[in-house]
């Protein structure tokens, strides 16, 4: 009698377990896979093959064909319909004319792209779990880089532009290679988020290689301005933004409140 209720019971206890697992669960190894540089689905062309000539062709080396980008780290999306050099290391080995989610990082770029996979998942029905995912892993970590820059800012003011002019000091920088052509911008202050009152910034309206990320600002322009105190002695004395996360427009307002402690 006890040997059935046992029996029973493990039978109970198995479909409990069965139904729970029906729902695909993203693996660790996936969870890890989404932090990845170049994430696509790729068919296998050939194996020891390269389009890449700085890339040894060996039995690690395969020759991919690009059939969707997932994630595309440094702009290049436009691989998709393309083959590319994929390496995997002793690890993984792939087979000819067999598709698979291909997690990887971005390691030369020539004739064509290569990168290393680091890992790959062969159920193509997890495309679009892995695609959500991603996203959500790089929204955490756009997040978390704006929430140091909001940290360490000494002020955050929701404002608009009224007024450019060139700084006092403009006569006395130094002149350099990657000169920044600091502009001193007035604002016009809507609301104080963070730190103290402060009307004035200054800026880089340089298109050098050094400064052409930093933001530039015209008469009118409105948005978030993080600003923090300088680091060049030329400029001490007036906050700063030149940092490309150190704008955003109005649109954006939630999001950085939510954001600042």
């Amino acid at each position: 009698m006890k040997l059935k209720i046992y029996i029973a019971i493990g039978l109970f206890c198995f479909f409990l377990v069965s139904c729970m697992s029906t729902k695909p669960q993203l693996n660790k190894d996936i969870k890890k896979g989404i932090k990845s540089d170049y994430i696509f689905v790729g068919k296998v062309i050939k194996q020891g093959a390269s389009n890449v000539s700085f890339v040894e062709e060996n039995n690690d080396v395969y020759l991919v064909q690009v059939k969707k980008v997932i994630k595309a780290s440094g702009g290049y999306e436009h691989f998709e319909n393309s083959n590319i050099t994929v390496k995997t290391g002793n690890v993984l080995k792939l087979r000819p004319n067999k598709s698979y989610i291909i997690f990887s990082n971005i390691w030369l770029f020539g004739e064509s792209l290569a990168v290393i996979a680091n890992q790959v998942e062969l159920n193509l029905d997890k495309i679009t779990e892995i695609k959500d995912q991603t996203k959500k892993y790089e929204i955490r970590a756009q997040d978390n880089k704006l929430m140091k820059r909001l940290e360490s800012a000494q002020s955050v003011i929701v404002g608009k532009v009224v007024k450019i002019i060139k700084p006092d000091f403009y006569s006395k920088i130094k002149l350099s290679e990657h000169l920044p052509n600091w502009m001193v911008a007035e604002i016009a202050i809507e609301d104080i988020l963070k730190g103290e009152e402060r009307t004035q910034f200054v800026f880089s309206d340089s298109r050098d290689v050094q400064w052409y990320q930093s933001p530039k600002f015209k008469i009118g322009q409105e948005g978030i301005f993080i600003l923090h105190s300088s680091k060049e002695n030329e400029i001490q004395g007036y906050y700063q933004l030149i940092n490309p996360l150190d704008f955003k427009s109005k649109d954006q307002l939630e999001r950085i409140k939510k954001l600042i402690k």
